[in-house]
């Protein structure tokens, strides 16, 4: 079987989980930037290691912020195993139940004394419960000479917390999250720096996500999904260069000297502002009032300069041989739901609309975009389904729930209409259109299923490209199956069910190429340049919208700035112009420098 299930990406979810025989390629964000791996504990022995590695916390004292639960080190709060998709992990769980005076109990482990370090790139993968309301997972350090001078003096570095009050009143818990740092001479002079952020994709959706922290002489950074975004601005930073022993305020002061690391799953307390058993709803019937955070993988790199210190009572893992296949880059961007009209789509460049309503051409075009219209019927291109296997709907139908009357919620409908063991239909031009294309180009599409689904959706891209006798097409599916093409099976890129409810992927041309290396990236639109597949079970439905490939323009958000002093102006990711920006992400343009901004 030619399966590889990818984690997810972009604004987005994963389009599929693995399954329960994969597991996750441990490989984080890598030995980049003269950054070389010096210790990782990828929790795969079965135990965890406390005599060498890591401490268990066992108190009820409230961590200094009226939490509710009490710590404990017994396995139904702190343990490794398998988060039941062959990941081995550390599993901290909070549970709701009486004990020793507290309505909760969780987990919280420390490496303390065991493994520390100066200086560094240090991330680790974990996959977060759903913390609305109350849970607050939490992945952090402190000074190791916390035992000796105390908090803050020791310095706190939270890479990493959900589950704040206000990703609960603003109703974004699942996106919603911070980094900071904590310092100063003692309790009652207690100096902070903090940054939260709405993330513009879940971070509770079932998956792993890597968070990392680039900590050096000049700054501490924090980063979300590093591995699959390493150009991204951070979404925290504070200058720690300034050493001024004299000044009790300056940071600097304490964020040279070795750390520890801590994970924990706390529930109630400051952070979320419930201080009320009654009041933790994400303990409850429905999940068994149990909760976990599952951590993969912890890796620290260093570069070997002499401002560096690392101890290890115990070395680090190897690194283990991964899943069958080797690791590769994620490539698949997918939103669970669908955002309406073209809210979706990617910004500034040419669409060619294989599936598109009138009225988001319009309004790309009318926002200075290019639309080249290559669905079926328009110009020269026309819909061939093959040998009978699939009936077509209206490509103008409303979608399920929305208003019929919208032209924007149109799409392309097609069931699966004998059982002769396949299905495909091709969007086949009789002349071939010139298209502007790079592995910077995207394909994206949003599935669905207006009745049964079938088990996989099957893509080609430029099914009918051949060098000799070697085809040069991408082919690849979705869905809980692996689909075949003239006897090939097709690469599977995700296992999530097709559903009633929306799901839009998203992938490069480029990713695309990583995958098929015989996969060329061809200078014109021709033949059966898009071909659905969809198995051979009669009845089965497939619904598109919104499918199309796009290359951005030219003039991207990697252009060289002219000037500090021209006017800033700010687009939505669409290219049309925002006057005042709020609450999501943005193309910032200032001279001919852009680049894209989270307000």
């Amino acid at each position: 079987m030619n399966k590889l299930i990818l984690p997810g990406l972009t604004a987005a979810l994963a389009f599929g989980s693995l399954s329960a025989a994969a597991a996750d390629p441990q490989v984080g964000s890598g030995e980049t930037n003269g950054y070389r791996l010096v210790w990782q504990d990828l929790f795969d022995s079965g135990s965890l290691d406390t005599e060498l590695r890591w401490n268990i916390e066992v108190n009820g004292d409230g961590g200094g912020n009226s939490e509710l639960q009490y710590y404990t080190d017994k396995a139904d709060n702190v343990r490794v195993g398998d988060d039941g998709k062959g990941n081995g992990c550390l599993i901290l769980t909070a549970r709701r139940e009486s004990y020793r005076g507290k309505d909760f109990t969780s987990g919280r482990i420390n490496s303390l004394g065991n493994t520390f370090f100066t200086h560094g790139k240090i991330e680790a993968s974990i996959k977060m419960p759903v913390t609305y309301k109350g849970l607050w997972p939490a992945f952090w350090m402190m000074g190791n000479d916390f035992s000796q001078v105390g908090w803050p003096a020791c310095g706190e570095t939270d890479i990493l917390e959900m589950g704040h009050a206000n990703g609960i009143n603003r109703g974004v818990s699942d996106r919603f999250y911070n980094g900071a740092s904590h310092w100063g001479p003692r309790w009652d002079k207690h100096y902070q720096y903090a940054q939260d952020k709405t993330h513009e994709y879940n971070l509770q959706d079932g998956e792993f996500h890597l968070y990392t922290c680039i900590w050096d002489e000049n700054s501490i950074a924090m980063y979300v999904d590093l591995d699959k975004y390493p150009d991204q601005q951070p979404y925290y930073k504070i200058d720690v260069s300034k050493v001024a022993p004299s000044d009790e305020t300056c940071a600097g002061n304490y964020f040279h000297k070795d750390n520890f690391i801590i994970f924990n799953l706390a529930v109630g307390g400051a952070f979320p502002g419930i201080w009320d058993a009654n009041g933790i709803t994400a303990l409850n019937a429905e999940n068994g009032n149990e909760a976990s955070m599952y951590v993969n993988y912890v890796k620290v790199y260093q570069k070997g300069t002499s401002d560096e210190n690392f101890f290890a009572a115990r070395e680090g893992d190897e690194q283990s041989s991964g899943p069958v296949n080797p690791p590769t880059p994620p490539i698949a961007t997918v939103n669970d739901g669908f955002v309406k009209s073209f809210a979706d789509l990617h910004g500034p460049g040419t669409y060619y609309a294989i599936s598109m309503s009138e009225n988001s051409i319009a309004n790309l075009r009318a926002a200075g975009n290019t639309v080249v219209d290559v669905q079926a019927g328009n110009g020269n291109c026309s819909l061939n389904i093959w040998e009978g296997t699939f009936s077509e709907g209206s490509n103008m139908m409303a979608a399920p729930g929305w208003d019929a009357g919208s032209n924007d919620n149109s799409y392309v409908s097609m069931t699966v209409s004998n059982s002769i063991g396949w299905s495909g239909a091709g969007w086949y031009l009789t002349s071939p259109i010139s298209a502007s294309l790079s592995a910077d180009s995207r394909f994206h599409t949003a599935c669905a299923t207006t009745g049964e689904a079938p088990a996989a959706i099957g893509f080609s891209l430029w099914h009918d490209n051949y060098d000799g006798a070697t085809r040069t097409s991408a082919r690849f599916c979705i869905g809980t199956e692996t689909l075949s093409d003239a006897g090939e099976t097709l690469l599977q890129i995700s296992d999530k069910p097709i559903t009633k409810e929306w799901q839009s992927l998203d992938v490069t041309l480029g990713e695309l190429q990583g995958l098929y290396p015989d996969f060329r990236i061809p200078d014109a639109l021709s033949g059966n340049f898009f071909v659905l597949l969809g198995g051979g079970v009669a009845g089965r439905n497939i619904a598109l919208h919104n499918t199309f490939i796009y290359t951005p323009a030219p003039t991207g958000i990697d252009s060289v700035t002219i000037g500090d002093d021209a006017p800033v102006e700010y687009y939505n990711l669409q290219g049309v112009r925002v006057d005042n920006p709020a609450g999501g992400l943005f193309i910032r343009r200032q001279g001919n420098k852009a680049e894209k901004v989270i307000l």
